[in-house]
């Protein structure tokens, strides 16, 4: 009887130790995602203190949601759907109902339905957004423009010591703005554009 007692005492403990396993990640980590249409990317500070999701993909074969489930995630603090396309936020009403979402962050001029989510933010230029430790600078859209590329959010902040730029699919005209900036750490727009 004592060994059973002791057998079901280490398999209870493992398990709350699995189920928990993210609260003990030293380092933080950052996920880019090249989907089949579309990316995304995921930001986890150490000891699973914020989760960032910043677009999800079109949602085929709801990828984004299926790889967050994969690491023991648990909620989303905050969503960032840079613009209005879909293979930048076709996974963000999936993403709602399998996971709490603290904070759901869209640019301005975003007129989709997504906007109709709880918790929704707009941003545009000279706005800040906090999560956790992180602080990112929204430096566009500075005004709205036809092309809904342009009223991509771009963000700009120190993650883990280095400075990152995420620019959605922000065109090089908008991109050239930054030129001047000191970055460590581009995420180049439109997958991976030749511009």
């Amino acid at each position: 009887i004592q060994f059973r007692k002791q057998t079901i005492t280490c398999l209870f403990m493992f398990l709350i130790i699995y189920a928990n396993i993210r609260r003990f990640d030293f380092y933080g980590r950052i996920y880019y995602l090249d989907l089949l249409n579309g990316e995304s990317i995921i930001i986890l500070e150490p000891y699973n203190k914020t989760t960032i999701v910043i677009d999800t993909g079109d949602g085929s074969n709801n990828t984004v949601t299926n790889f967050l489930k994969r690491l023991g995630i648990k909620r989303i603090d905050l969503l960032v759907l840079t613009h209005n396309h879909s293979d930048h936020n076709g996974e963000a009403i999936e993403l709602s109902r399998q996971f709490p979402i603290n904070n759901i962050i869209v640019n301005a001029y975003d007129n989709s339905d997504i906007t109709r989510l709880a918790n929704i933010r707009r941003v545009s230029f000279g706005d800040r957004i906090i999560c956790g430790e992180i602080i990112f600078k929204v430096l566009n859209p500075i005004q709205e423009s036809k092309n809904e590329n342009d009223n991509s959010i771009v963000l700009y902040g120190e993650i883990g010591g280095l400075k990152h730029l995420f620019v959605g699919d922000a065109s090089i005209d908008i991109e050239m703005k930054f030129a001047d900036l000191s970055v460590d750490v581009l995420k180049v727009g439109h997958h991976g554009s030749n511009t």
